[in-house]
């Protein structure tokens, strides 16, 4: 918790016999803010943060500073961390962008967000490539509190709120919230850009993600691969045409132990939480519940050569409005389900998975596959060729 002290020193003066107290102000707490407690970071250590106005220059020791905002500030210039590590905590103020400028993250660099009082905000600019909010260049972004909101994009890129440039770039959310971004085309949330063609890394351990926007990958745009592992936390109502989370078009890893996906919608295509095309996806502990397409894979759309492994978790109540309520198998692609459950999807044909094109395989060696619908073909599977 955070704790802030007064630390008062009485003195005399001699010829008036009068006493002046005289106190200093510390904003101490652990790195998180205090309450957090996921992930790899179980421990708290306390430590002092220093006023900062949000436009001066900050002061490190030995590359390293804590800093609190002290008040809500408009940035007109890029908030630069380079080869440093700057912790930041929101202490419930308003870091926003002027429109154009953001914060960047470089050269080995790592910036720390958190937010000891609640409410505290970055507000991203309403113009630019990508990574409105923050960009990070082989680079670490750790989030344990606080609103990263209101980014936009408006060039070529993508990451309404975030952008990975590269293979080195990591982002870990502990916490907080990233919501009410649009990546345009691509990433509503987060993009990972295809520098050294291998994409970065995205955990998230906990906080919630909600509400973005973007053509392709409400959360997510991947067009080089790149992994996302979701141990907890909630990721909901984020829409996207296609892949209403996660859209990747080259391959990745996406692996889901925890947390919960629902309400996320592919509004003109297809995979109402993954729309994925290569790569591998392991589902063993989240829950994939309550999502949408408007054609195919209400919860998870697999193109060519993509390999899915289920051993539990949970893919309940998605709906996809052609094929495949819960799981569409597209082309080399392949679901191999051997725990878990695929319950109370529905679709037109294959209330539950859907086998499109030879040769899309489904293994099913556990698990539990009921209680789903189709008002045309499969209430559970329809095989749609007979090389599948």
């Amino acid at each position: 918790v955070c704790q802030n002290f007064f630390i008062i020193r009485i003195q005399q003066e001699s010829q008036q016999h009068t006493l002046y107290a005289h106190w200093t102000f510390l904003h101490e707490h652990c790195i998180c803010g205090g309450d957090t407690a996921v992930g790899d970071h179980t421990v708290h250590t306390s430590q002092v943060f220093t006023a900062w106005n949000g436009t001066d220059a900050i002061s490190y020791t030995n590359k390293t500073a804590y800093v609190y905002l002290s008040q809500n500030v408009t940035f007109n210039s890029n908030l630069v961390v380079d080869g440093t590590t700057l912790y930041l905590c929101l202490n419930g103020k308003t870091f926003a962008s002027n429109g154009t400028n953001k914060i960047t993250v470089k050269n080995g660099g790592r910036l720390v967000l958190c937010d000891c009082a609640g409410g505290g905000t970055i507000r991203g600019a309403t113009k630019g490539w990508g990574g409105t909010c923050v960009y990070l260049y082989q680079s670490t972004l750790d989030i344990f509190g606080g609103k990263i909101t209101g980014g936009k994009v408006t060039g070529k890129g993508g990451g309404g709120a975030i952008a990975l440039d590269d293979s080195k770039c990591v982002l870990n959310i502990y916490g907080g919230e990233i919501s009410g971004n649009n990546g345009k085309n691509s990433g509503g949330a987060i993009f990972l850009n295809n520098k050294d063609k291998k994409g970065g890394t995205v955990n998230m351990y906990g906080g919630l993600i909600a509400n973005n926007t973007a053509t392709n990958g409400g959360v997510i745009y991947s067009a080089c691969g790149g992994t996302f592992n979701l141990v907890g936390g909630t990721i909901s109502g984020n829409k996207a045409n296609n892949g209403g989370v996660v859209y990747a078009t080259s391959g990745g890893v996406v692996n889901l132990t925890g947390g919960t996906i629902t309400g996320n919608k592919a509004t003109k295509g297809d995979g109402g939480v993954i729309n994925m095309a290569g790569g591998t996806v392991t589902i063993s502990g989240a829950k994939l519940t309550g999502n949408t397409s408007s054609q195919y894979g209400g919860a998870v759309y697999l193109y060519n050569g993509v390999t899915v492994t289920m051993t539990g978790g949970e893919i309940s109540s998605n709906q996809a409005a052609s094929e495949g309520g819960a799981v569409h198998v597209y082309g080399t692609s392949t679901f191999n389900l051997s725990g878990g459950k695929i319950t109370g999807n529905s679709s037109v044909d294959g209330g539950a998975i859907y086998l499109n094109r030879e040769p899309s395989v489904l293994n099913m060696s556990g698990g539990v596959i009921s209680g789903n619908t189709a008002t045309g073909n499969g209430g559970g599977v329809y095989i749609y060729r007979s090389g599948s």
